[in-house]
């Protein structure tokens, strides 16, 4: 048994949280068939997530793994770079934390609590 201390109502609560774990973890987070990956978490604090994805992958591939990193996790916001040499190697404690400079090259935001998916263009000349 996985979590022999806790009371068995809440077992599959502390399994699903496991699982979620396993699916946030560094790494390949999306794949079509045995394709390589089209997406990959670079990493994660509690609340934000860095992802980076193929540029010229279908966005609503990037929308699914990014909810798949937030797994049960509430409160998480994904963002997305499309060029790994710009996304940030660690992610900060809160959006917040995040450098403008940095922030301005990511390339969508996915906020999970209100599963929306924002595209990110960037304005020539600003």
């Amino acid at each position: 048994m996985p979590f022999p201390l806790i009371r068995p109502r809440l077992r599959a609560a502390a399994a699903a949280a496991a699982l979620a774990g396993v699916l946030c973890a560094p790494g390949a987070v999306l794949a079509q068939g045995s394709a390589p990956a089209v997406c990959t978490v670079r990493s994660q604090s509690e609340a934000v997530v860095v992802m980076t994805c193929e540029p010229r992958s279908d966005q609503a591939l990037w929308r699914t793994a990014a909810a798949k990193a937030c797994g049960q996790r509430l409160y998480c916001n994904v963002w997305i770079w499309d060029d790994v040499s710009k996304a940030p190697r660690k992610a900060p404690a809160s959006d917040a934390d995040l450098p403008k400079h940095v922030a301005a090259q990511a390339a969508a935001i996915w906020a999970h609590d209100t599963e929306s998916f924002v595209s990110l263009r960037r304005v020539p000349g600003k």
